[in-house]
């Protein structure tokens, strides 16, 4: 394993193996598991979509003062406008927002090479962050689905789609190996390792708790040092960077919670919409640009 993340994920996955079945019963609640992880969840977790400004500046997206406001205000209005259909249009909304998951997450993630591998890689990766939970941890993952308040029937579907693509992830992996292996990529192995962390992850562990495994602990980690690596900065100068743009989110949740009326499913409803809703112009971003 050459890249720090992939040992960061290593080491996070060797550790949540031993709490979780040290303290079993404290990883039962949903409540307990989204406290557990609200450090990381906020940095690297929200952190890594801080740095879009200094992303759009590089992909000359940013180019003077009225670029930026544009591009500021662009982003929150497509905030504010997804916060909306999400609250309106569940099913609609969820559907879209978990196909741009997927390419997200395969994107993001993958490795830089070309070819028709590039394409299996990237649909790998993104289906078993999805896939897999679905299909080894259906109830729990329902339960999720749930908070999101996504109608039974959209459930059902997903259900019989999700019986086809854990097959066809396995045939993309079949067909990723031989052509990989049969061309001497370099970067072979150090895939095929990061693709069994993530099969051991997503069936090991329960939805939530590996869903934040992954995101934090890789998705979001390999994000700050590929962007800590094309702008030049140090580690201490990029976690600077990312503090004013987490530091907003993180203070209207918490403040949220603290003159929260409503029950705590309510409450990870409305932090699930918001932070899928803040995530939407960064993956825009990442992926059509």
């Amino acid at each position: 394993m050459k890249l720090i993340e992939t040992k960061i994920f290593t080491y996070s996955l060797i550790l949540m193996i031993l709490l979780v079945n040290i303290f079993d019963n404290f990883f039962e609640s949903f409540t307990n598991q989204l406290l557990f992880f609200l450090i990381p969840l906020i940095w690297p977790g929200i952190a890594h979509g801080s740095l879009d400004i200094e992303i759009a500046q590089r992909k000359e997206i940013i180019n003077s003062i009225q670029d930026k406001i544009f591009f500021v205000s662009g982003y929150l209005l497509i905030i504010c406008f997804f916060f909306y259909l999400w609250i309106n249009y569940n099913d609609l909304v969820f559907t879209i927002f978990i196909i741009l998951s997927i390419l997200h997450f395969g994107i993001s993630d993958k490795f830089k090479h070309d070819g028709f591998t590039n394409y299996l890689e990237i649909l790998i990766r993104g289906t078993i962050v999805v896939s897999l939970p679905l299909w080894f941890h259906t109830e729990k993952t329902i339960e999720i689905f749930s908070f999101f308040l996504v109608s039974n029937s959209l459930i059902s579907n997903f259900l019989i789609i999700n019986n086809f693509v854990v097959f066809f992830v396995l045939l993309l992996i079949i067909i990723w190996i031989i052509l990989n292996y049969s061309s001497n990529n370099q970067d072979s192995s150090q895939i095929l390792i990061e693709f069994l962390l993530l099969i051991f992850c997503f069936i090991y562990f329960e939805p939530l708790v590996s869903f934040f495994i992954y995101f934090c602990c890789l998705h979001s980690t390999r994000h700050l040092i590929i962007e800590k690596k094309r702008l030049s900065l140090s580690y201490k100068k990029i976690f600077l960077k990312t503090v004013p743009l987490t530091f907003i989110p993180t203070v209207i949740l918490l403040a949220t919670f603290i003159n929260n009326d409503y029950s705590i499913y309510n409450y990870i409803y409305f932090v699930l919409v918001g932070i899928s809703s803040l995530t939407i112009p960064h993956i825009i971003l990442v992926i059509f640009t």
